[in-house]
């Protein structure tokens, strides 16, 4: 396992976001999305825990789906579920090992 990903215990699996402007909603289904998430600039974060998350790793990696490959260790949507799941302190030493 990759150290960043030692050191952030799963960030990536705990949250997952959405772009749902991008699916031509409507204004019930608008408003159910906000009420069930955060809503930022470019989308929508849900805290969703992922089942196979145990301990910090995935318990399944070989069968994870593929929305799973979307947070590549260093990405943007890695970072973001750190810088949003992760304390400070936390969200510093993690970015240093991506950075690596």
């Amino acid at each position: 396992m990759i150290k960043a990903c030692e050191l952030c215990k799963g960030a990536c699996c705990e949250t997952i976001v959405l772009h749902p402007r991008t699916w031509g909603l409507s204004a019930a289904a608008l408003q159910w999305v906000e009420l069930h998430g955060e809503i930022f600039k470019d989308g929508l974060r849900l805290a969703c825990p992922c089942k196979n998350l145990i301990n910090g790793a995935c318990s399944d990696y070989e069968n994870r789906p593929d929305v799973c490959n979307d947070y590549i260790v260093g990405s943007i949507n890695c970072r973001e579920a750190v810088k949003l799941l992760r304390t400070e302190t936390q969200v510093k030493k993690i970015f240093q090992e991506m950075d690596k």
